[in-house]
């Protein structure tokens, strides 16, 4: 964009995804971009962070995928569970924007959430990427709360996780049966585990959400039945952690992996 300066940048990436474990996977090799591979990329080729970053691709609306493009972005549009092609109808979202150029990412990541086909995206939400610092600091103390909290509350927390629903097309999937809703995890805690400071973290990431939080916006359609609700995060309920989860920025900046490992049997 040095070359070809604009008022507004927007980026789409259309492609397999898989939230922590990156985007464009090469279906011959299984290579694929890592999302710190993918934060540097974009923020190479720009000279500030991008208004819209869109990713037309499966379970790329985690909170490990906002944390690491959140100095490379300001709204982020993604489906917590799988999807289909031709899912974003970006001439409809085009048009809008042309009708209304001064529309502003917040603006535009509404509009292309609400135009998506549901037959193609089954969860679809806009993120404000400005607030995800904020997220992963309420998500770290919840997750020093549960780890203080698991000597004396383990089968009420092991109880409240499994209880989180998994996604309706993802969940059967081996690949990405271990992304569950944030949100979903959060109510779940709250009414299984009584320990209070457990219910104070909870709270605190419940604001970091919805109270002018991360999620802007968020669509579902009714078979999810209500398991997506903007952002999910990896939850593998053995404490086997994937490598490549480690390599994420936030797996660096919270104590959500310590947590992680604790479940282990």
């Amino acid at each position: 964009n040095r070359k070809y300066p604009s008022r507004f940048f927007w980026l789409d990436i259309n492609d397999h995804g898989g939230g922590y474990y990156g985007i464009a996977q090469d279906d011959r090799s299984n290579a694929r971009i890592s999302l710190p591979d993918l934060a540097s990329a974009i923020a190479a080729g720009s000279d500030r962070p991008v208004d819209l970053l869109s990713f037309d691709a499966c379970l790329m609306a985690s909170t490990e995928v906002a944390y690491e493009m959140r100095n490379v972005a300001k709204v982020m549009v993604a489906s917590e569970d799988e999807s289909y092609a031709v899912g974003m109808n970006y001439d409809q979202t085009l048009e809008a924007m042309s009708n209304q150029p001064t529309m502003n990412a917040a603006t535009l990541g509404r509009d292309l959430v609400a135009r998506v086909n549901p037959q193609a995206i089954f969860t679809v939400s806009a993120v404000d990427l400005t607030k995800a610092d904020a997220l992963a600091h309420a998500v770290d103390g919840l997750a020093g709360a549960l780890l203080a909290a698991m000597p004396t509350q383990r089968a009420s927390i092991l109880k409240a996780l499994n209880a989180v629903k998994p996604f309706y097309v993802a969940g059967p999937n081996p690949a990405s049966f271990n992304h569950r809703d944030l949100d979903e995890v959060v109510d779940q805690l709250r009414a299984n585990v009584s320990n209070p400071l457990v219910q104070a973290a909870c709270v605190r990431v419940k604001t970091a959400l919805f109270n002018h939080g991360a999620i802007i916006v968020a669509h579902n359609v009714a078979a999810e039945q209500g398991a997506a609700r903007g952002l999910s995060i990896y939850l593998p309920l053995d404490g086997q952690i994937d490598p490549i989860y480690m390599n994420t920025a936030f797996a660096k900046a919270t104590r959500w992996p310590a947590f992680l490992q604790a479940l282990k049997p």
